[in-house]
């Protein structure tokens, strides 16, 4: 079976200092896996060289059978990274509808949009300008965004950020969806651990 994700000896280093060091991990198919640490621990540049848009020191990685950052892995991706940017005069729906343009036609019945906003809880908003988003709703217009072309694997980064979390709400839309999320970890829970602590669970 092919893993969603696979690290062997991920290592990432910038100008000395060590951001990620030897992460191995296996996440199979319909996983949902979190990374837990603090700031500074890996967790975003892990999902960054996942995405291609970080080159790894050593070691290799691969999403969805694919080398990370080759394109036929990163088509059925769907990610988060930080908090989203959107732009601020449109509403949410018109910038998922222009978010759109720039693949593939939406996969479904035409109201994906709709449908998708409706998920991440935006439904009542979606004609609101993000202008007047709080940082959840923004956080929230990126899952949907996310969301919208129903990938096999999605990488979310620090998704609680603005209140919303990945709790039971999201049973509703991750069935047989591959997920890895990152998270800060409270600095009781880890007085002076730096290293990403994987952690895994299904959904």
């Amino acid at each position: 079976m092919t893993s969603a994700i696979r690290c062997e000896g991920l290592t990432k280093r910038y100008r000395g200092v060590t951001a990620l060091d030897g992460l191995d991990v296996d996440v199979g198919p319909g996983q949902v896996f979190g990374f837990l640490g603090p700031n500074g621990a890996g967790k975003t540049t892990t999902l960054r060289i996942l995405l291609g848009l970080v080159t790894p020191t050593a070691g290799r990685a691969w999403v969805n059978g694919r080398p990370a950052g080759d394109p036929d892995g990163l088509a059925r991706i769907g990610a988060m990274i930080e908090e989203p940017a959107f732009y601020p005069w449109l509403t949410g729906r018109r910038n998922l509808e222009v978010l759109a343009l720039s693949g593939p036609p939406l996969p479904g019945p035409p109201g994906q949009i709709g449908r998708m906003l409706a998920v991440a809880g935006l439904g009542a908003a979606a004609d609101r300008k993000v202008n007047g988003y709080s940082q959840g709703m923004r956080q929230r217009l990126g899952l949907a965004a996310a969301l919208m072309r129903e990938p096999s694997l999605l990488l979310l980064d620090e998704p609680a950020n603005g209140s919303w979390g990945c709790g039971t709400g999201s049973r509703r839309w991750c069935s047989g969806t591959s997920m890895a999320w990152s998270n800060r970890a409270p600095a009781e829970e880890q007085p002076g651990r730096r290293k990403c602590s994987p952690s895994l669970a299904r959904c």
